[in-house]
C-alpha cells in the first residue's frame, strides 16, 4: 500500500512539472538567412480545457515569415492543474530572422 502511494505521488509530481513544447514555422522562415531574434513573447489564454481562446498574441503579428514556439512552463502548469483545466496559459515566443542590409 505504501509503494502504491509513492508511485501515485511520483506520477503526480511528474505530471505537475511536465512541460509541452510545440514549434511551428510560418511562411518561408526556414529558408531565411540572418540572425534569429525574438519578435514578441507573451501568453495565450484559454478557458474550458483549451476550447475557448481569450488571448492570442499571434493575431497582431505584422510579419509573414516567423517561428512560433508554444510551451507550457511550471507557472502555466500550476494554473492549469490548480483550476482542473478550466483556465489554461501557454507561453508563446515569436522569432524571426534579422535581415541583413544590402550594400
Amino acid at each position: 500500500m505504501k509503494q502504491l502511494k509513492i508511485i501515485i505521488l511520483f506520477l503526480g509530481i511528474f505530471m505537475f512539472f511536465s512541460c509541452s513544447i510545440q514549434k511551428e514555422q510560418v511562411g518561408n522562415y526556414e529558408n531565411l538567412k540572418g540572425k534569429t531574434i525574438t519578435y514578441e513573447k507573451g501568453k495565450n489564454i484559454y478557458l474550458f480545457w483549451d476550447q475557448v481562446q481569450l488571448q492570442n498574441i499571434e493575431k497582431d503579428i505584422k510579419i509573414k515569415d516567423y517561428e512560433k514556439t508554444t510551451r507550457r512552463n511550471v507557472f502555466d502548469n500550476i494554473i492549469y492543474y490548480g483550476t482542473f483545466g478550466v483556465v489554461s496559459f501557454y507561453t508563446v515566443t515569436i522569432k524571426t530572422k534579422e535581415k541583413k542590409p544590402r550594400n
